[in-house]
């Protein structure tokens, strides 16, 4: 199938991009012919692997008109379209291919697109689109204090919202997406769940790395278990409460707990002044590609996971099941599509969102090492469903859908 894979640009260093270059590579090898369209032109220090795509285009860098001139001779039969904010390319790709979105975030149906509020305190909202954010926006604290980015935050949410009924297919992540999109007006046919996967740096790496036993990873030699926290380093991700609840956890455990953090934002500074007001053992890194980062899931005890905003799916709780890494996480959006409680990992306790309720799963999946062990062994078995092979099968499945009610068929 001649397919057109569609983003914004190539400036995000992970997330989605990572997510486009495996599923390019791997539609390619599944024998599709894809033309890579972006719009916004990398800047010189991006080592996407797509920039060396043999059949690639930006528009920013050709034009409209001459972009849509280049794919119309492509002819695809189905355009798959992923965080697309220039609106007016999206809807040119519209009037003229069927159009399968995949949405990674809450395109269409928040104005800030964090879908939380900050007052009074940082929580989800389970509000759908509509003129009543407006009045919301600000009591609520619901993104930039200022008019000009209500505005434009509404306008552009309002206008991807009206695009909504008019996409071949929609694709989301989780149950939680599934209902959202629901509520803000995609038709229930249209809309398809698919999961996200994780995939071995290297083949044959899923499970206890290096052979490891479960207790030289539930502690190493000097009594220390080491706790992870992935992504970037901003309020919504809770980053000050992944290292509040390690403190309170290692002084009711009696024993020394370290917090690494793999990632990196505005939330840093703050970190690192509590991490050491707090006395609590942290490791700040940075950045990190996909096999150094998985270096130092190897071995680790657990993944704090302390999201406060609602997750679509939540992918970096899931990254150190692999090795065998559990994780202790907020029950938030997306996050319960792969965390099973008591099996992968734990949720806080009473699903309250503090660093208390978090500190108590903690606690509790370092209780023993059989209990550990018990999570550890469910990591590896979960995140065997959550593979890039079923993730291509499920899209196969809608772009042949698609194509057959394109073409009549």
């Amino acid at each position: 199938m001649r397919l057109v894979i569609a983003n914004d640009g190539l400036n995000d260093a992970g997330g989605v991009n990572t997510y486009l270059e495996a599923i390019v590579e791997g539609l390619r090898e599944r024998n599709h012919d894809i033309l890579f369209l972006h719009h916004t032109s990398a800047s010189p220090s991006v080592a996407s692997r797509l920039l060396s795509h043999p059949n690639r285009l930006c528009i920013e860098e050709i034009g409209l008109a001459e972009g849509l001139g280049i794919i119309k001779s492509f002819d695809p039969a189905c355009c798959f379209s992923h965080n697309m904010r220039p609106l007016e390319l999206e809807e040119a790709l519209l009037a003229r291919w069927p159009v399968f979105k995949f949405m990674h975030i809450f395109q269409g149906t928040c104005a800030s697109g964090t879908k939380s509020t900050r007052f009074p305190l940082l929580k989800p909202c389970a509000r759908a689109l509509s003129l009543k954010c407006l009045l919301n926006y600000f009591p609520r604290g619901c993104g930039k204090l200022n008019i000009s980015s209500l505005v434009s935050g509404y306008s552009w949410a309002t206008r991807q919202q009206r695009l909504f009924k008019h996409y071949a297919a929609v694709g989301v992540a989780s149950s939680f997406m599934e209902l959202e999109f629901l509520a803000n007006g995609v038709p229930a046919k249209t809309l398809h769940r698919i999961p996200l996967f994780v995939s071995p740096v290297l083949p044959g790496e899923l499970g206890t790395p290096t052979g490891r036993s479960a207790a030289a990873m539930f502690t190493h030699g000097d009594g220390t278990s080491e706790l992870v926290f992935v992504g970037r380093m901003t309020s919504l991700k809770g980053p000050t409460v992944a290292v509040e609840a390690a403190s309170t956890a290692s002084k009711a455990l009696g024993r020394s707990l370290s917090l690494t953090f793999i990632g990196d934002g505005p939330e840093r500074p703050r970190c690192e002044h509590l991490a050491r007001r707090l006395n609590l053992r942290t490791n700040f890194l940075g950045w990190m590609n996909g096999r150094d980062r998985a270096g130092w899931f190897a071995g680790k005890s657990l993944i704090l996971f302390p999201s406060l905003w609602p997750e679509p799916f939540g992918l970096s709780g899931l990254e150190g099941a692999i090795y065998g890494v559990p994780c202790i996480a907020f029950n938030v959006g997306g996050v319960g599509e792969w965390l099973n409680h008591g099996v992968n990992g734990l949720f806080a306790e009473g699903n309250s969102l503090s660093a208390q309720s978090l500190s108590h799963s903690i606690m509790k999946a370092l209780s023993s090492t059989q209990c550990w062990s018990e999570l550890s062994a469910g990591a590896v078995r979960v995140v065997k469903d959550y593979t890039l092979a079923r993730h291509l099968d499920a899209i196969e499945r809608v772009l042949s859908v698609v194509s057959r009610e394109a073409t009549g068929g």
